[in-house]
């Protein structure tokens, strides 16, 4: 009987089942922390450290160890099925064995190998259980190599029977980001039949290759021996079906998985062979692995060469929701009931060589199809399922038909809440919560666990942005459902300011903020940048963040205010006029100051209180006063005009409007005594009329206000010399 029989037949009898549950159980056995099988035909002893066949500890009576060094206890098997009277060899005893497993991610390679006293992937047993023919073993470990975070799984599969095994390995990318490239790799020194006298050499055969002629995605390497003195011919072999699984022999501690799976130093070619003491490999590629996501590996170790086929049929398995992770179903003494949780479920054959076979599911009640490996039902009732699958070749697969089957329960919808998708800044506490159960775990990046309703993180560099599930049961039904929550978590950013600083009194500085998206500042101001013009010293802070997260941090710059020097002088009014040979006398007035300076109209510079200054010649001359202290300057310029003896200037417009700019029509003079002036429009009506040098008309007539238009004027002014002169002339007033 192998897996490929048909077991529809369930085992349905407490006391049959509990006979046989207790005379299989006798065969199979936990010693510390490695785990042992023993079927009928097939021994294995697994490493609990490593997750490898190789127990360093012996097995338990009743097993039968080749010996040789190193005392580790592989796999062995008896193809004949003669009671043990001839059986093939303990693969990798004696000498210095090497028989492992690894992974590889970019160039760092981990390794765990029965010839190595420390494994680079640490785990354990997690899981062992014998029912009826059904033996399962479950390791668990995981590994963080820089920033890469990977769990793995390792579930070693063996019925009664068999004369092959299977391994299944899922890997689960744990890591924040996308690993582009990594690869597994399994690979065993297979030292056939030591050791009882025949040599370490074997043939090494590439039987099969994915892509290659066998058109069905096959990988499968083998390692053979004659029969020899005292024992017969033997066999084993790697083998798996997929475009992303390759096979190779060569070498001996072949720990690189990118080497085997390129060929890279091994030879890959179908039908190649080779008689040597070497290894044999099989390498799994994962491309772009995502944060979050799980990869399978599944393979079989076959032991005899005529069970091949029927060993690849093993890599299919029936999944549903709420299966084992590893599998086959069939070796329950019942029939699993799968709950049609929210009135459905989904029914799926898996493997990778499901297209191998024309699949029927009976009955065919409540199905969304029943001639596909997978399909969608939706009950009212219980209903029993048998699903037949039959070869539709022979090339990949064994010529016997499958059959699986399965129970179907319907149950009402099982409604989950959560917490709502949210920003989360690293160091600060964040709580979400599930309902709708009654038990719950949860799972998130880099490992995060927890089995409470409500969870919460506390986000630092490394348990940060990522996708939390929590899975809700309802212990009454039985149903599960889940439900993700978004933690988005957003770096504090570091705020920097321009650098503090002293200011004069009265004057302004710029202050900068960088290393986020928003400010805001205090005392006073927002943005990135404020003016301040602060009469004390002042501390302003800015306060950044990153939009559309809360996260925030904070700096200051101090301002430091000093009172200001003020510049000065008396003596002299700004725009002031002088007349030729008197006498400008100023004097400094300014406060706050340690040193001051004059620089005079000539360019030369003074320091004196007290500065005379003849006024020689007519010109236009300003005079500044810088004035400082050990930090501020402040400085006052003052222009002046000096006109000969006599002058005097003949406007010839002015615009009376009232905006206190050339409202008035006068003449600026300087060296008059007496002066009249007489002013008529252009019909020659007298308009107005005034005497004295500082006279001015305003635009306003005896009949009221002038109107815009050209006037005439006749001026009669007596110099200091006594020289008398007329002026006549026109001029323009505008009001607008």
């Amino acid at each position: 009987m192998n897996q490929l029989s048909n077991l529809n037949t369930k085992i349905t009898g407490a006391i049959l089942f509990a006979s046989l549950f207790y005379y299989n159980n006798i065969y199979a056995q936990t010693v510390g922390v490695n785990s042992f099988i023993k079927g009928t035909s097939v021994e294995i002893g697994i490493d609990g450290t490593g997750g490898f066949e190789g127990s360093p500890v012996a097995p338990p009576a009743g097993y039968h160890p080749r010996g040789g060094a190193g005392g580790k206890f592989g796999f062995v098997a008896n193809p004949q099925i003669n009671a043990w009277a001839t059986f093939d060899g303990d693969f990798f005893t004696p000498g210095s064995p090497e028989n492992g497993w690894g992974l590889q991610v970019g160039t760092t390679e981990l390794n765990n190998n029965c010839n190595e006293s420390t494994q680079d992937i640490s785990g354990a047993i997690t899981n062992y259980s014998h029912i009826l023919d059904c033996y399962n073993v479950d390791w668990s470990g995981s590994v963080t190599s820089g920033t890469t975070v990977i769990g793995a799984k390792v579930n070693y599969f063996l019925q009664q029977f068999d004369l092959f095994y299977t391994t299944t390995i899922v890997l689960t990318n744990n890591s924040a980001s996308t690993i582009p490239l990594m690869y597994y790799y399994r690979n065993v020194d297979p030292d056939n039949n030591q050791s009882i006298g025949a040599t370490f050499v074997t043939t090494n055969k590439i039987e099969d290759q994915a892509g290659g002629p066998s058109g069905c995605n096959l990988a499968c390497v083998s390692a053979t021996q004659p029969s020899g003195s005292g024992f017969t011919a033997s066999y084993m072999a790697f083998a798996a079906v997929g475009a992303d699984y390759r096979v190779c022999y060569g070498g001996f501690s072949n720990r690189s998985g990118s080497d085997i799976w390129n060929g890279v130093g091994f030879t890959q070619t179908v039908g190649s062979t080779n008689s040597a003491d070497e290894a044999i490999s099989l390498a799994y590629r994962i491309q772009n692995f995502l944060p979050g996501t799980s990869r399978t590996i599944k393979f079989v170790t076959i032991l005899k060469a005529s069970d091949k086929n029927v060993a690849l049929a093993n890599l299919l398995y029936l999944s549903y929701p709420g299966s084992g992770f590893f599998p086959p179903s069939n070796c329950s003494p019942v029939v699993d009931t799968v709950k049609a949780c929210g009135g459905s479920t989904y029914l799926e054959i898996t493997g990778p060589n499901t297209y191998d076979y024309s699949w029927s599911w009976s009955p065919g009640t409540f199905l969304s199809g029943t001639t596909s490996y997978s399909a969608t039902c939706t009950p009212t009732s219980i209903v029993v399922y048998t699903i037949t699958g039959t070869p539709t070749s022979t090339v990949c697969v064994s010529p016997l038909p499958l059959s699986y089957t399965i129970a179907v329960k319907p149950y009402p919808v099982m409604p989950v809440t959560i917490s709502s998708n949210t920003n989360a800044c690293i160091g600060t506490t964040m709580t979400f919560t599930a309902g709708g159960g009654t038990n719950y775990s949860w799972t998130g990046p880099n490992g995060y666990a927890s089995t409470s309703q409500s969870s919460s993180i506390t986000p630092t560099s490394t348990l940060s942005t990522g996708v939390y599930t929590a899975y809700v049961t309802n212990t009454v039904t039985g149903c599960t459902n889940s439900a993700t929550v978004l933690i988005t978590v957003n770096p504090s950013p570091t705020v920097s300011v321009s650098s503090s600083t002293t200011i004069c009194s009265g004057r302004t500085v710029t202050l900068t903020a960088g290393g986020a998206n928003v400010y805001s500042w205090l005392p006073s101001g927002s943005g990135t940048a404020i003016v301040v013009s602060p009469t004390t010293t002042t501390v302003y802070t800015a306060t950044g963040s990153y939009t559309p997260s809360n996260c925030f941090s904070a700096t200051s710059a101090t301002i430091t205010v000093i009172p200001n020097a003020i510049a000065n002088y008396t003596g002299l009014i700004n725009a002031q006029t002088f007349t030729v040979n008197n006498v400008l006398e100023i004097t400094n007035t300014s406060t706050n100051y340690t040193s001051f300076n004059c620089v005079l109209c000539d360019g030369t510079t003074s320091t004196a209180t007290n500065i005379v200054i003849p006024l020689l010649k007519a010109e236009e001359c300003c005079i500044k006063l810088v004035a400082t202290n050990a930090t501020c300057k402040d400085s006052i310029t003052k222009c002046y005009r000096v006109v000969p003896e006599f002058n005097i200037i003949l406007p010839n417009v002015f615009t009376p409007n009232g905006d206190k700019v050339n409202d008035i029509f006068s003449f600026k003079n300087s060296g008059i005594q007496e002066m009249n002036c007489v002013i008529f429009d252009r019909w020659g009506l007298k308009m107005y009329e005034w005497n004295g040098v500082n006279g001015f008309w305003d635009g306003i007539a005896k009949s009221g206000l002038a109107p815009s238009g050209t006037y005439f004027y006749i001026l009669n002014y007596t110099k200091v010399d006594g020289g008398r002169i007329t002026e006549k002339n026109f001029f323009t007033l505008f009001r607008d």
